[in-house]
């Protein structure tokens, strides 16, 4: 297994493949945030198998937001994703275990944002991420909302990142 950080728009034309397979046309037909507007990622995570093929990836954005009337700045994980035919095999803990590290290197967040389906809810609970009350959400620009996600926020601070994976 191969573990890379690139810049996100960079990596882009290496994850339109695999977002191809994760989200073919009858799913994304239904998929309920297939009309969100979603930032680009500022940095990319990308998970190889032992045979150089890209099975999972994770975006990383890092912005500036409002929490609670103040000024605070936020790293966020999206577009996590992993060959349908690898799953359940590791590699997307890999790529979010990644993405932490990642933040905690780069960033001065004090906390990390990502919203998911509800299936995907269990799998980012084990990886020590939290539901976050609705009042304290970041203010960003105003977006599509789709409801059947949620908010989940995870403190950088009080738990310790683990290198998990080699990084490149």
């Amino acid at each position: 297994m191969r573990v890379e950080i690139r810049d996100g728009l960079e990596s882009r034309p290496d994850v339109g493949p695999l977002a191809a397979a994760v989200y073919p046309p009858e799913v994304l037909a239904n998929i309920v945030w297939r009309s969100v507007v979603s930032a680009r990622a500022t940095r990319r995570v990308l998970v190889y198998d032992d045979d150089g093929s890209l099975v999972a990836a994770a975006g990383v954005l890092f912005r500036t937001g409002t929490l609670n009337s103040s000024k605070s700045n936020i790293a966020g994980i999206g577009g996590v994703m992993t060959l349908p035919t690898r799953q359940r095999e590791g590699f997307g803990s890999v790529a979010m275990n990644a993405a932490h590290q990642l933040v905690a290197r780069e960033s001065t967040s004090a906390f990390g944002l990502l919203f998911c389906e509800p299936k995907n809810f269990s799998f980012y609970h084990s990886l020590g991420w939290s539901s976050s009350p609705a009042q304290s959400s970041p203010s960003s620009p105003p977006r599509p909302r789709h409801t059947p996600s949620c908010r989940h926020w995870f403190t950088l601070s009080s738990r310790p990142l683990q290198r998990k994976a080699p990084l490149s």
